[in-house]
């Protein structure tokens, strides 16, 4: 089971994906440079398993 955890944040009077990054479960530290909303798209097809936190912002 990976650490990674993919954070997506969503506008709250949008509800539009804003964008996101990746995260370490164990640390709760960012990793990686921050996504565009069609980087994190891409990145939730290439791992259909991949645990999600939405963060509405």
């Amino acid at each position: 089971m990976s650490d990674l955890t993919l954070v997506a944040h969503f506008n709250a009077f949008t509800g539009q994906l804003q964008g996101g990054y990746l995260m370490a479960r164990s640390t709760k530290r960012k990793i990686g440079a921050t996504m565009t909303p069609r980087a994190v798209l891409d990145y939730m097809l290439a791992h259909p398993n991949a645990r999600v936190e939405p963060i509405k912002a």
